[in-house]
């Protein structure tokens, strides 16, 4: 919970996943180096992501069980790894959600944040509800009283309401660039999973629902 797993899958594509128990986040990248399985620290992948946005081209990079470098230019960057086992991630990933909401992806942001205001200071929490060709989000606490928004989605399934920390969807959310998103979900007490709809392999999200 406290790093990010990169996985070698082949020599030519790269997993990298990391959870904090809330939620669940995997993406791929392309490689041309084979590198073994190794625990990121989280402060390290803030920088090596600060380091990237001034990069362009390719980057080099080796990893051990002890430390990972990159190569960035003429700027060679290392972090030790972290020495703890990475917890077994796929086991929480639902395989075949019984329903599929489809929904544009800033229109859903848009309900998010609109209900955040009223979401319960103390866990964030909101509540939305898939129904017939739209999803509504809430949120209500005693101090700011009651939101309510909607946005029209492509949904048949049954009417089911799943209560989440409005900012872990909204990370799931925006780490996609996409018009449209798909949301997997079974039950009110199941998590979702969220995936673009143009390149459902490329990014997985995972929330949890509030109890």
């Amino acid at each position: 919970r406290n790093g990010v797993l990169p996985e070698l899958l082949t020599l030519e594509r790269l997993t990298a996943a990391s959870t904090d128990g809330h939620r669940l986040h995997k993406t791929h990248a392309a490689v041309k180096v084979s590198l073994v399985d190794t625990l990121v620290p989280l402060r390290a992948v803030a920088e090596i992501r600060r380091l990237l946005d001034k990069q362009s081209g390719e980057v080099d990079m080796h990893a051990s069980k002890a430390v990972l470098f990159l190569r960035l230019g003429p700027l060679t960057w290392s972090t030790k790894t972290v020495d703890h086992a990475f917890p077994p991630y796929e086991q929480v990933i639902p395989q075949r959600p019984a329903n599929t909401c489809r929904v544009n992806r800033t229109g859903l942001i848009d309900a998010l944040k609109a209900t955040q205001i009223s979401a319960n200071e103390k866990t964030g929490g909101i509540s939305l509800v898939f129904s017939t060709n739209k999803v509504t989000a809430r949120g209500e606490s005693a101090e700011t009283g009651t939101a309510e928004d909607e946005v029209a989605a492509d949904y048949g399934g049954p009417e089911t309401t799943i209560g989440f920390n409005a900012k872990y969807v909204l990370d799931a959310l925006g780490a996609l660039d996409c018009d449209e998103v798909d949301l997997g979900l079974s039950g009110d007490l199941d998590p979702i999973v969220v995936r673009s709809v143009t390149t459902p392999d490329d990014f997985l999200g995972v929330c949890m629902p509030m109890r």
